[in-house]
């Protein structure tokens, strides 16, 4: 009796663990897999709206300026040296109480940087190590607003502005020659509430 109950608690303990493993492998797949395909399909998506809006210029007018300076060029250095908008989403929305403490603010962010193609992609490597650091720079920003700042199309401009100063500010260390600028913010997401 009592070998058959160590038994089924060996097998009772083997199919938890089992479950565990295969509730965490797919987990894993599924993180993977959204984490890194929805980043571009959002960029594709993002661009096609800014440039609608007419918030940033058509790539066509960009890659016209450009086409004399490349010319000369072979034709796989220059399309490395095409400049390309790159957007960085921040992955997690921002949350925070305004300083009323009786409002909340949820954000979704993107930031964009026109750059050539090479430039860019280290941009975005080097805009991905500082995201901690942003979020709580933004984070600490958001906080000290109150709701009347935020209320009409002009204050959600103002503060998009706000946002890319001080993101500037902190990612060239004050410095207005550094490469490592962005360009905009863009708000993909504005709650007030």
């Amino acid at each position: 009796m009592l070998s058959k109950l160590k038994k089924l608690n060996f097998i009772i303990l083997g199919f938890s663990i089992f479950s565990f493993l295969i509730v965490i492998g797919i987990f894993l797949i599924l993180y993977s897999t959204l984490s890194e395909n929805s980043t571009i399909a959002k960029d594709d998506a993002l661009q096609k709206r800014l440039e609608a809006t007419g918030l940033i210029e058509k790539k066509e007018k960009i890659d016209d300026k450009l086409n004399d300076e490349i010319e000369d060029l072979p034709p796989e250095k220059a399309e490395l040296m095409l400049p390309v908008y790159k957007y960085f989403t921040f992955q997690l929305p921002f949350v925070a109480n305004l300083s009323n403490g009786k409002n909340l603010v949820t954000l979704e962010l993107a930031v964009s940087k026109l750059l050539p193609g090479l430039d860019a992609e280290n941009f975005l490597e080097a805009i991905k190590s500082f995201e901690p650091a942003l979020r709580s720079k933004i984070l600490a920003h958001v906080s000290t607003l109150s709701p009347e700042q935020l209320k009409t199309a002009r204050d959600r401009i103002r503060f998009r502005k706000e946002l890319k100063r001080l993101l500037n500010e902190y990612l060239t260390g004050g410095n207005v020659e550094s490469k490592f600028k962005i360009d905009d913010v863009h708000l993909l997401k504005f709650v007030v509430s």
